[in-house]
């Protein structure tokens, strides 16, 4: 079988790609909002929790849930930008440090420091 065939496929009728798309979009983004609304209700939850209340919280305010979600969400995101920022020039120096020792180290302890940043 031929590799670049099989990478090619998906190109070849791109009116066809473009249907399909718009048709899974809509259910992903539709799917996006109850997962928001859940990771909402779970803040919240463990927040009580933290205050002492053993009964789980009512599903009575989705807007907040919503709002808690989302504020999760960004939180995470923030934290992956962080990692990223320093996990990429990591790669780069490995990669660009093949022959040179002193940048592929700082390439290794650039990574050491992304990866320990997701344990704090």
């Amino acid at each position: 079988m031929d590799f670049m065939e099989t990478l090619s496929y998906p190109l070849k009728d791109i009116k066809k790609r473009v249907i399909g798309g718009l048709l899974v979009f809509p259910g992903m983004i539709l799917l996006l909002i109850p997962a928001i609304i859940a990771m909402g209700y779970t803040v919240k939850a463990a927040g009580d929790t933290v205050r002492g209340k053993n009964e789980m919280p009512e599903f009575d305010n989705w807007e907040y849930f919503l709002m808690k979600g989302l504020g999760y969400v960004l939180i995470n995101i923030s934290y992956a930008l962080i990692i990223c920022i320093l996990f990429v020039p990591a790669v780069i120096l490995f990669i660009v440090g093949g022959e040179n020792t002193a940048l592929m180290l700082a390439g290794i302890l650039l990574a050491v420091v992304a990866i320990s940043t997701l344990k704090i």
